[in-house]
Order: structure tokens, then sequence, then C-alpha cells
């Protein structure tokens, strides 16, 4: 069975190189933070925290790491707690921090170190405990960005369907309808 990383990076496009790749995964990352700070229902809440299981997909992917596995790895002593805002803070944090590790791999040549890895599973566990919170496992939640990810781009991704979205359906695959 594929794992959640190859079924989202069918809906990539890619840039050319890793360091542009993470770029982009560092972009939508903090993208994705902030709009997961202004979701206004659940359904939205489910929708971004799915698109930044998508970026963490792709950063880990451009670096050759695996944060959803490094996140299983972790202790539950490690976990994250607090309100779902004070978790959505955190995540907005890491994906500034992430954004400039892109900055620093594009403008200097500094690829991004080992910490890496463990800067991206935390946020994944950010993400499973935002998650609980609202009733969703990891899996549900990237299930759902699954879902709506192939109602988006059913033959895998072209520039066309990313312009002409229609939100209706994918919000329809999100809920499972």
């Amino acid at each position: 069975m594929p794992t959640y990383t190859e079924l989202a990076m069918r809906t990539l496009k890619p840039l050319g190189s890793e360091s542009l790749d993470f770029a982009h995964a560092a972009l939508g990352l903090v993208d994705e933070a902030y709009e997961l700070a202004l979701s206004t229902s659940e359904e939205n809440a489910l929708e971004e925290i799915g698109d930044l299981c998508w970026f963490l997909a792709l950063a880990g992917q451009s670096l050759g790491v695996a944060p959803f596995d490094a996140e299983r790895g972790m202790h539950y002593d490690q976990r994250a707690s607090g309100t779902i805002g004070t978790m959505v803070e955190w995540l907005g944090e890491h994906a500034a921090l992430i954004a400039g590790d892109a900055k620093k791999w594009l403008v200097y040549g500094k690829r991004p170190g080992e910490s890496i890895e463990h800067r991206m599973a935390r946020m994944v566990d950010l993400i499973r405990s935002i998650g609980e919170q609202h009733g969703w496992t990891l899996e549900e939640i990237q299930e759902a960005n699954i879902r709506k990810l192939a109602a988006r781009f059913p033959d895998g991704y072209t520039d066309l369907a990313a312009k002409e979205r229609n939100k209706a359906a994918e919000m329809k695959a999100l809920r499972r309808e």
C-alpha cells in the first residue's frame, strides 16, 4: 500500500532541484500555518492541516527524510499539548524557521542539517494533536487531504487544474460525500 507521501507527491509539480522543491515546501508551510490560524470552521481547519501534511511530505522528499516516520518514533513525553490556538502558533513558528532554512539553502548553498527532520516531526506531532482535539486521527487528516487532491488533480498535477479549481468538489471530497 502506498504511503501518504507517495500518494501526496503524485500531485507535485517538480521545480527542477531539491532546493527549489524545499523552498516550495517551506513557503507552503508558512502559508498554510497562517491559513490554519485564520480558519473559520472545522472543515476549513481540516483542509489547512491536510495541506500542512502535503507540504511536510514535500519537504521530507526534497531532503530525503521521513517526518511522519520520525514523529511516530517520538516519546510520549515529547508530544505536544496545549490549546489549539497555542499549537497553531507553534506550527507557524516552526514553519518560519523552516523558511529560514530554505533561504539559507537557496542563497548560501547551505543545505538544512540533521535537526530539520526533528523540526518537521514536531510539526507532524502538532498536527496530530490539533487533529485529536477536533476528533480526527493523523491518518484521517491525511486521507481527507488525498481525497481533496484527487478531486483537484484526478490525473496528477497540471497547471490548468491548479488554476481552475472546483472548490465545491474539493470540499465534498474532503467530507467524503
